[in-house]
C-alpha cells in the first residue's frame, strides 16, 4: 500500500483487515479513482509464501475532502458508506463517495426511520394468496404475503424493503410478525369451517435465532 502512495501520505491500519489511507494533493475524483484501482491491483497480485501461492483482495471506499469540510470523523463515515456499496457491488473494487452517493444514502437514512417504526408498531399489511388444485379448482391453502403500505409512497414491495429490513437486522422481527398473521388467518379460516386449508409465510434464517421464536410456537 505505502508503494502505490507519496512519502507524505499515510496508511494506517485501523483494525481487523481495515486500513486507512491519507493522500494529500488529491483535486478530482477521476484521480482518487486512479490510484484506488491501482492499489487493488497491487494487493490482488498473487504472492508466495510457506511454499504456496497466496492472492488477497481489497474493497476501497473513497471519499474527497472538499473545502469547508475536513471533519475526520464526517470523512471516516463517508469512506466507510462508500466500502459497504463497493462491497455489496461485488468486492475487489472501489467505489466513490460523491454527491450521488450522500443523496441516495440520506433518503436510506429516511427509509430506515421510516421502516423501523412500521415495524415497531406492527403496522405493515399482509395479503393471502391462494394456491389451487389446479384439475378440481379448489382452493388448497394461502401463502402470506407481506407489503408496506407507506404513507407517502404507496405500496412498497417486498424485493424494496426486505434488503433493508436485513441490513437493519429487522428480518427476524419482521418474520414473527408475518407467523403471527398466518397463525391468524388460519384460526379465522377453522373458525369458519375450512380446518383442512393451509397457510404458508416464508422465513429468512434470522427468525430461527430470534430469542422469541420458539416462545411463539409453544
Amino acid at each position: 500500500m505505502r508503494d502505490t502512495i507519496k512519502r507524505c501520505d499515510l496508511v494506517a491500519r485501523v483494525g481487523g483487515d481495515e486500513f486507512v489511507v491519507v493522500c494529500l494533493g488529491m483535486t478530482t475524483l477521476n484521480e482518487l479513482a486512479h490510484l484506488a484501482n491501482e492499489m487493488i491491483e497491487l494487493i490482488s497480485e498473487p504472492f508466495e509464501w510457506n511454499n504456496r501461492t497466496l492472492q488477497g483482495g481489497t474493497s476501497i471506499g473513497a471519499v474527497m475532502s472538499q473545502s469547508g469540510s475536513t471533519d475526520a470523523d464526517e470523512l471516516l463515515v463517508n469512506a466507510d458508506l462508500a466500502l459497504y456499496e463497493a462491497k455489496r457491488d461485488g468486492r475487489n473494487q472501489v467505489a466513490l463517495y460523491d454527491n450521488a452517493m450522500h443523496d441516495h444514502h440520506g433518503y436510506l437514512m429516511r427509509r430506515s426511520a421510516n421502516l423501523i417504526d412500521t415495524v415497531d408498531t406492527d403496522e405493515l399489511s399482509y395479503y393471502f394468496q391462494s394456491t389451487m388444485d389446479l384439475l378440481s379448482g379448489d382452493v388448497l391453502g394461502f401463502a402470506t404475503l407481506v407489503r408496506w403500505e407507506h404513507t407517502a409512497d404507496g405500496v412498497i414491495p417486498p424485493n424494496h424493503f426486505l434488503p433493508l429490513a436485513k441490513d437493519l437486522g429487522l428480518l427476524g422481527t419482521l418474520d414473527l410478525s408475518s407467523m403471527a398473521a398466518a397463525l391468524k388467518e388460519k384460526r379465522r379460516l377453522s373458525l369458519a369451517g375450512f380446518p383442512d386449508i393451509n397457510i404458508a409465510f416464508n422465513a429468512f434464517p434470522e427468525l430461527l435465532a430470534h430469542p422469541e421464536f420458539i416462545n411463539r410456537l409453544i
